[in-house]
């Protein structure tokens, strides 16, 4: 692959591939430490051993700040689910096993999760009663160091032709609590593909991961909330009813 191949056109992004190299330009909006510290993120997931993109480059391409990296061949994992829905199981399986990997790291440079939330939380449009009882909710959940991705979903998640699994899009990499990995990850499982399958993804990630079904439920109204700091209108109602979920004891 020679020519250049536009693999993503947003407002604020260009992706594309070019001489077998994966560019992301971002337009003025970003700002150059935001730039430099996704790359690090990325970085820091390859140094850690996950099976990432290898990052090759950081640069300015047309006035453009733009991330250089290893153009991974494959096809996103939502599309081959929704092109196999019978082969349902053995992805899912598949998917809770590399964020079990992910979840036995712990690294202490990253940036904490909890703060990156509170933060979020504050910027969300609720009444301020409901941010100050989740923020307090969120102060008495236990505290961890260990690595979340924070954007795990079949979308980041790349199949190559012989089967290999590249997790990519680290740019919401933190240290926290897993289970609040997969709170979010339950979520835009929800918003992104469907409830059942989020359904069955928590019960596999409970099951495989030995986790506690109503530790991991503890999460969904804080998560829902900090996730409603940028979420689209069409959104909003499903995770209202997350964020308006009664409190478990």
């Amino acid at each position: 692959m020679s020519g250049r191949v536009i693999l993503a056109e947003k407002k604020t992004k260009l992706i594309y591939v070019e001489d077998g190299k994966r560019f992301k330009l971002f337009d003025n909006s970003y700002k150059k430490p935001e730039i430099f510290n996704e790359a690090l993120n990325q970085v820091r997931a390859e140094q850690i051993g996950f099976n990432v993109p290898k990052v090759l480059d950081v640069t300015s391409i047309d006035g453009k700040w733009t991330i250089v990296s290893e153009f991974v061949d494959g096809e996103p994992l939502d599309s081959i689910i929704k092109k196999n829905p019978d082969k349902i199981g053995e992805y899912l399986n598949n998917f809770v096993e590399l964020q079990l990997e992910i979840h036995k790291h712990k690294a202490s440079a990253l940036v904490v999760m909890r703060e990156k939330v509170q933060y979020k939380i504050t910027q969300a449009d609720i009444p301020a009663t409901t941010k100050c009882d989740l923020i307090i909710r969120l102060a008495k959940l236990p505290k961890k160091n260990n690595v979340c991705h924070g954007d795990f979903q079949p979308s980041n998640i790349v199949v190559t032709k012989d089967g290999t699994y590249y997790m990519t899009d680290w740019s919401h990499i933190t240290q926290g609590n897993v289970y609040s990995d997969v709170a979010k990850t339950y979520l835009l499982l929800g918003l992104n593909m469907s409830e059942e399958l989020a359904e069955e993804y928590l019960s596999l990630y409970c099951e495989k991961g030995q986790a506690d079904k109503n530790e991991v439920l503890k999460w969904m109204p804080i998560v829902a909330a900090a996730l409603l700091a940028k979420s689209r209108e069409d959104e909003r109602a499903y995770l209202l009813r997350w964020v308006n979920a009664e409190e478990i004891e």
